[in-house]
């Protein structure tokens, strides 16, 4: 069922250290305070796979999607911060 889930709407498969770059890039922040999230090597098995992955949503949706950066840079523009 789809009723709980959180669908990912664009570009192809990236990490959130990956999608935070990208915003900070298109808000206009400084990308050197996003950190990378590191996880203890001997517990990798049991972290699940948190990366952004559209895969689904656009299988639900049957629709193309728009890039990671236009998107993100569309949002900038409607804050007015680009």
């Amino acid at each position: 069922s789809y009723e709980r889930r959180t669908f990912h709407a664009c570009g192809p498969r990236l990490s959130r250290y990956e999608f935070a770059l990208l915003a900070a890039e298109a808000f206009g922040f400084d990308s050197s305070l996003v950190l990378r999230a590191t996880r203890p090597q001997q517990d990798w098995h049991l972290l699940p796979d948190l990366s952004l992955n559209g895969e689904a949503t656009r299988a639900l949706l049957k629709c193309p999607q728009t890039a990671h950066k236009a998107a993100l840079e569309g949002m900038a523009a409607k804050a007015g911060k680009s």
